[in-house]
Formats: structure tokens, sequence, C-alpha cells
């Protein structure tokens, strides 16, 4: 229901300019969709675009129906859309968006990729993302326990001191486990969101994150690294084991939570992620403004 209300209340983004690709830019967006959040993410891809021009605009359809593609089809001028299943995950886990967080590693190799996800509102121009485009660094989107990069071992200790160290969450079980890798002050980690990050052109494959793929599958169990959230802290390595990675500032871009000051002029990019997306009204009242300008 509340789904429903948020699409009635951004109605009118079929109705603003669609997205036009271009194809001098260097970026290629990619997000993963499903039926039910089409209309979010109309907002958030053109609040993104209107900023960001990107050469191409790639969907990951998750059961996507003919009727909602032929509406991106007329929304974002030469969208690619590439049905889930017909992505290849090999070794890697299936589900838990694995098969995003794969082709855009796959995508890659020939532009600079940014994952964008449907649940996210671009406030303002986003100099710190543009920047990271045009200097070839990745980036990721930070959390309040994730603003820098840091050593597995470092991120073991952290996770340690934490009052969530007890869980069984994926996430907790394997950043537990970074400090019984080999080298595990070599490599790097950080603890951001995979709602938003940016790959590198050149820098990124599925080559790039297998062994710790594996490796993460051999101490924490198949079973368990199967399990939704995996795929985070995998883009989490990736971006942070990149040339000069970047963790954008916090909390000029960060995700939602209640109490939030979204009125805060510095903002630049709001992630209304999961049970608190429609709480206070928040989304649909920032949505609806930023449709106004488009």
């Amino acid at each position: 229901m509340a789904t429903k209300y948020f699409d009635f209340v951004v109605r009118d983004i079929i109705k603003s300019s669609p997205t036009i690709c271009r194809e001098t830019s260097p970026v290629i967006v990619v997000t993963q969709l499903c039926s039910m959040d089409v209309h979010m993410y109309l907002v958030a891809i053109k609040t993104f675009t209107r900023y960001v021009a990107p050469k191409s605009v790639h969907v990951i359809s998750d059961g996507l129906s003919s009727g909602d593609e032929r509406l991106l089809e007329r929304q974002v001028r030469g969208i690619h859309i590439q049905d889930i299943r017909e992505i290849e995950v090999g070794e890697f886990p299936r589900g838990g968006t694995w098969e995003r967080l794969l082709y855009i590693l796959d995508v890659s190799r020939d532009a600079y990729a940014v994952q964008l996800d449907a649940d996210t509102v671009t406030l303002a121009l986003p100099g710190e993302v543009l920047e990271c485009i045009g200097q070839n660094q990745s980036f990721t989107l930070g959390s309040y326990k994730g603003q820098q990069v840091t050593t597995f071992r470092k991120a073991s200790e952290d996770v340690k001191k934490g009052s969530n160290s007890a869980s069984d969450h994926v996430q907790i079980l394997a950043e537990l486990a970074m400090e019984r890798f080999d080298d595990c002050d070599r490599y790097k980690y950080v603890r951001g969101n995979s709602a938003f990050a940016g790959f590198a052109k050149g820098q990124h494959s599925r080559d790039t994150v297998r062994y710790f793929s594996q490796t993460m599958e051999a101490l924490i169990g198949k079973q368990k690294w199967n399990e939704w959230g995996s795929e985070q802290v995998t883009s989490n390595y990736a971006v942070a084991n990149s040339a000069n990675p970047r963790v954008l500032p916090f909390p000029k871009y960060r995700y939602f939570k209640p109490g939030s000051d979204t009125d805060d002029s510095t903002l630049a990019f709001l992630h209304f992620m999961g049970t608190h997306r429609f709480s206070e009204g928040k989304y649909r009242a920032i949505a609806r403004q930023h449709i106004s300008t488009l």
C-alpha cells in the first residue's frame, strides 16, 4: 500500500523529460529493478542523470512486465534491459543482487560503471561523484560506521568492538573472518553501502573478486556466503582494493533514517532503504519536490 501511494504521489515523473544517453559520456549506469519499483527508479535515474549524463543506461530486469519495459523505453531513451536469468554467475552465488555485481564488473572493463539503487534521490550536484568519474576513481556510499578504507585486520577488530559482534548476519561473520585471510594487513575493506557505488574503468573484473569470494565461502561456509548481504561485502571489497578509492563524504551522501535532517542544504544524495523507506513521508515529499524541477 505504501508503495502504491508513493507511485500516486510521484505520478508526474512520467511527464518529465526523458533521460537521454550520450555516446561521448564515459559513464554506464546500472540498476537491478523489479516491477514494483519502476516509478521509484524513474525518480532515481532522472534526478541522477540531470547531473551525470550517461553513455548508456542498463536495467537488470528482475521480473519486469512487458508494460514496464515499454514505459522504461519511453522514459529512458536508448535503455538496455537485461534479463537477470540470462546473467551467468559461474562459481559465484546466485541471487541477493550478485547478478547485478557480476554484470557491473563485466561492463566496467570498457566504461566507468555506476550502480544506482532505485530507492535513491540525487538532490544536488554530486561534485565528488563527477570528480571520481573524471579521475577514474572507484567510490562507495559511506555509512555511519564506514567512512574510510581500512585493512582486513582493522575491519575485524572494529566488528569485535561493536554491540552486534555476536550476530550471525553474513556481513558480520564475513568481516570477523577477514583477519583470517593471508595478508590481512594488505587487503583493504570499507563498510560502505552498495546502493550507490562507482567502478573505475578497467580496474574491476570477476577475477579481482574471485579469490575473495572463494575464501569467504571456505571460511564461513557456502550456505552462509550465499545469503543476502554477501554481495554488498564483495562490492565493498572491490571498491576498497581499487586504485585510490574514495568514500563519498558523509553525511552529504547518506541513507535516510527517521529523525534525519532532510532539510540540510549540504545534502547531495539520499538512499531510502529498507524498513524506514516511507517513514515520516520524507521520501514522497522529497521525490515530489525534485520532480517539479526536472
